[in-house]
């Protein structure tokens, strides 16, 4: 059994330094603010080491609060120092760069659009850096009816969107406004791990996507490798099964931005044990 694993895979620079912020020892009381990545196992760790996760502020008074990479809202700072709770910013600096964008653009009297997921808390974190203003794009056919062609546009791009889909909509806003300003502010690693994934699915029988389901970065990996070949998204060695290597010699194996490097091993370990079966 011939496998292979992606390029560009597991965890980006952002999640990483995530990761290794919620790590370290701390002397009080220590909350993150959402999980750090979508994996109960490293919760649990993260809770023997006394790091918890709490997004109501007001029941973590006068502890410590680990913003994570997805980033968050200018208001969770502003109600933090109000508690007195000691913030330790973990924001990927690619986000915290769209934050600056999105503010000083709106302070601009610029009207903001992100192209993006509205759900996904990374999306949700840029748009309370223009109090919420923003129109929010994540198809092509959107339609924007409080906006004139005449207004003064400023554009963003949540770092883990399709590429194509968003040059796709991206060509669609230009041709809708005058006055329109883009800032391209996809992640490269996104790019690079998207384009690998891309690359090595039509080489392989049989495709692995590796993450959270609730994962945007990873469910993108998956729309874009199912194109090419028989694909499977998994969380973790246990949603692999015997029948799933049936007509299969090759298999590519691509994790998510916020996969940890354990999880892709034990599904390679697993696959090499239900293999010597053939």
């Amino acid at each position: 059994m011939k496998i292979k694993i992606a390029e560009y895979s597991g965890f980006c620079y952002g999640v990483k330094r995530a990761v290794e912020i919620a790590l370290e020892s701390y002397e009080i009381e220590t909350y993150t603010y959402g999980p750090i990545i979508h994996n109960g196992e490293f919760q649990k760790k993260l809770e023997r080491n006394g790091v918890f996760i709490e997004t109501d502020l007001e029941k973590i008074e006068n502890k410590n609060l680990i913003i994570r990479s997805h980033g968050v809202k200018k208001s969770v700072y502003e109600e933090a120092k109000a508690n007195n709770i000691n913030t330790i910013d973990a924001t990927c600096p690619y986000v915290k760069k769209i934050h600056k964008i999105v503010e000083e653009e709106y302070n601009k009297n610029r009207k903001i659009i992100i192209i993006g997921d509205e759900n996904h808390p990374e999306v949700i974190g840029i748009n309370g850096w223009c109090k919420d203003s923003a129109n929010i794009i994540k198809k092509v056919n959107f339609i924007l009816s409080n906006l004139k062609k005449s207004d003064r546009i400023s554009v963003v791009c949540q770092t883990t969107f399709n590429l194509e889909l968003y040059d796709t909509i991206k060509t669609r806003l230009m041709n809708k406004f005058d006055d329109i300003i883009f800032f391209d502010t996809i992640c490269l690693a996104t790019v690079n791990r998207q384009s690998s994934a891309e690359k090595l699915s039509k080489e392989v029988d049989l495709m692995i996507v590796v993450g959270g389901k609730n994962s945007s970065n990873t469910n993108k990996l998956f729309e874009i490798c199912k194109k090419n070949t028989k694909t499977l998204f998994l969380q973790t060695e246990k949603d692999f099964y015997l029948s799933d290597l049936t007509n299969v010699n090759s298999i590519g194996i691509v994790g998510g931005a916020s996969t940890p490097e354990w999880v892709i091993n034990n599904i390679i370990k697993k696959i090499n044990n239900e293999g010597e079966g053939f």
